[in-house]
């Protein structure tokens, strides 16, 4: 079982959409947030495996 790991960052624009963007890398999601105004970091974690039938 492995554990996948990403980022995402949230944030709301001045004419009200709701922004995202995904990252792989930790450090690379908050320099980018940084740089966002009120943005929110998530870490997101899904335990899966891939198994090949056929």
């Amino acid at each position: 079982m492995n554990t996948i790991t990403s980022y995402k960052v949230v944030w709301v624009t001045q004419y009200g959409d709701l922004m995202e963007k995904d990252f792989n890398d930790l450090t690379e999601a908050r320099d980018f947030s940084s740089s966002v105004s009120d943005s929110i970091l998530y870490k997101i974690q899904m335990l899966g495996s891939i198994e090949r039938i056929a």
